[in-house]
């Protein structure tokens, strides 16, 4: 019986140890500014654009910590990732993502749309949504000065950054992000912006009613002894600590565009990390799945093995693996050349790779050897998941799948998923490592906001080589009066562009001072004194619009779980 209490006394010891030595690892206080691993503080204007701002942030931070870049010369562009997320559904029936996806570009006014991360995710992983800001800018005095790209923009941005991971935390999983922010940089963080704030010295409430998130900002640092005081923040906070935060709303908002965001705010609902990957040669991406919301089914209907084939486009490696994970779970992963038999596991194979996670997400993984193939080769990726295999949902109308492309094993039968209207595809991907192929060199003309180039495409992974010039500038008219100044009242002009048609305003004050306007609407927001009374109730419409999105968004979850 000692020798027993002994052991035990050894092996608590030992687990208080390890604790003790995990926890000494992570600093009581971090931050990725004062490392100099975050750019300068940006602003989204009007536009719902602020999950593409807290994405490319962690995008950017990553790029610096790997030592890509610094803070001064990284900058991707927010524009690029916004509109791309907005409308990353697939019509192009040669694209091996058909049908996957979905888009906001019918509404009215897309930009006013606010992403969920799957959106973004989405965008991400297809290689259809990082860009340089040079490239693409991103303009607040007017939304139509970007956006709107070509199928071709989309598909060849002029950047060789690919993801490499993007896992969703759990929001009480600080350990994880806290690892993650010290390796990364930084993670997306969701939470509900409201009338709750304290924006005084960057601070901000814990939100009391219990909403869902509404807005996105990144998280770059932390400390686990913050406590905020005076104003609201005196019935803020049950316990001390708090994320560091950077907004997107400039750097007259919070303290220089930061905030505190504490740890025990009910409405935090995601955390996410992205990790990149910055390819100097031709990195090819093979994938049916063009959108990342996934079903694993369970009970009778659960499948745990899946598989794809892909056919080479031109000479190349498989270096590297990618699947989706639903949540915590092994895969065990193998590469098999086609034998022509339709068996995907027919024969040995040729590399394997396994991965352990602990949250859902889009993983890579490097094979136990890399495997050459040959343009017209085609080979499986094959994958056992320990927690039910990751498949495309078809019934969320965001998927589409064809004949041979993936594949489920069923009992000891290989069934192909395009017989089924349940399962879709597997969300197993390989990247094929080869030489760029560029075409020949196109000249795109300037238009008066955006500047033309020179550019020529890589014809495999999309990467292409571009040359700036500068926007062509508008033609306006000349002034025209809409009515005069007076010692008492505003003047106000108006001229348009003879080649986009686009109006300028512009108001002249009694005292001469000249503003100049975009639209009528800034125009009138400008000389319009905040109203308090319209701000409570705006406030109390936001307040409206979360509840409904609470419900809707439980609603599609029970969906989700239960098809």
């Amino acid at each position: 019986m000692k020798k027993i209490i002994s052991v035990i006394l050894a092996l608590i010891t030992v687990f208080g140890l390890i604790s003790t030595a995990y926890a000494a690892d992570t600093p009581a206080s971090y931050s990725s500014v004062k490392k100099g691993y975050i750019t300068p503080v940006k602003n989204q204007g009007a536009s719902g654009a602020c999950a593409a701002f807290a994405f490319i942030n962690c995008i950017e931070s990553d790029f610096i910590v790997k030592g890509y870049g610094t803070k001064d010369n990284t900058d991707f562009s927010e524009a690029f990732l916004y509109w791309n997320a907005l409308d990353n559904i697939w019509e192009d029936e040669d694209s091996r993502y058909y049908g996957d996806g979905i888009s906001y570009k019918m509404y009215a006014d897309p930009f006013t749309a606010g992403l969920s991360y799957y959106d973004v995710a989405a965008a991400l992983k297809t290689d259809t949504a990082i860009a340089y800001e040079k490239d693409f800018p991103y303009d607040t005095s007017s939304q139509n000065n970007y956006g709107y790209y070509t199928e071709k923009e989309r598909l060849n941005s002029g950047c060789n950054v690919r993801v490499s991971d993007i896992v969703y935390f759990t929001p009480n999983s600080k350990a994880q992000i806290k690892n993650w922010v010290l390796k990364h940089g930084a993670a997306v963080c969701s939470f509900n912006s409201n009338f709750y704030y304290d924006a005084e010295n960057g601070r901000i409430a814990v939100n009391k009613l219990g909403l869902v998130s509404n807005h996105q900002v990144s998280v770059v640092g932390w400390d686990d002894n913050y406590k905020a005081t005076g104003g609201l923040s005196n019935i803020k906070m049950k316990t001390k600590g708090a994320w560091l935060c950077k907004n997107s709303w400039g750097t007259n908002w919070g303290d220089n565009g930061y905030f505190w965001l504490p740890y025990d705010d009910s409405t935090i609902t995601e955390m996410i990390g992205v990790s990149i990957n910055f390819n100097k040669t031709c990195a090819k991406r093979y994938s049916y799945t063009g959108y990342t919301m996934c079903s694993n089914r369970s009970g009778k209907d659960k499948i745990n093995t899946v598989a794809n084939i892909y056919t080479a486009e031109a000479d190349g490696t498989i270096e590297s693996v990618c699947f989706y994970a639903k949540g915590k779970d092994t895969a065990e992963l193998g590469i098999y050349r086609d034998k022509g038999d339709k068996n995907p596991v027919s024969g040995k194979p040729v590399a394997t790779a396994k991965k352990s996670v602990d949250f859902e997400g889009y993983y890579t993984v490097k094979l136990s050897s890399p495997v050459q193939v040959k343009k017209g080769e085609s080979v499986y990726i094959t994958g056992k998941f320990s927690n039910g295999a990751p498949l495309e949902m078809q019934s969320t109308g965001t998927a589409s799948d064809k004949e041979n492309q993936s594949f489920i094993l069923s009992g000891d039968k290989w069934i192909d998923t395009s017989e089924s209207f349940v399962y879709g595809n597997a969300m197993l991907d390989i990247i094929v490592n080869g030489s760029h192929r560029y075409g020949k060199s196109e000249k795109v003309d300037a238009t008066c906001t955006k500047a033309g180039y020179t550019v020529k495409y890589c014809k495999l992974c999309g990467k292409c080589e571009r040359t700036s010039g500068k926007a062509s500038g508008h033609s306006y008219s000349e002034w025209e009066c809409i009515y005069e100044p007076s010692q008492s009242r505003i003047g106000l002009y108006s001229r348009t562009c003879s080649e986009c048609e686009q109006t300028q305003y512009k108001s002249v004050e009694p005292s001469g001072k000249e503003v100049y306007f975009d639209n009528l609407e800034e125009y009138a927001t400008y000389y319009t004194p905040e109203n308090t009374l319209s701000t409570f109730f705006t406030n109390i419409i936001n307040i409206l619009q979360s509840i409904f999105a609470t419900i809707q968004y439980n609603f599609s979850q029970f969906f989700a779980q239960n098809i």
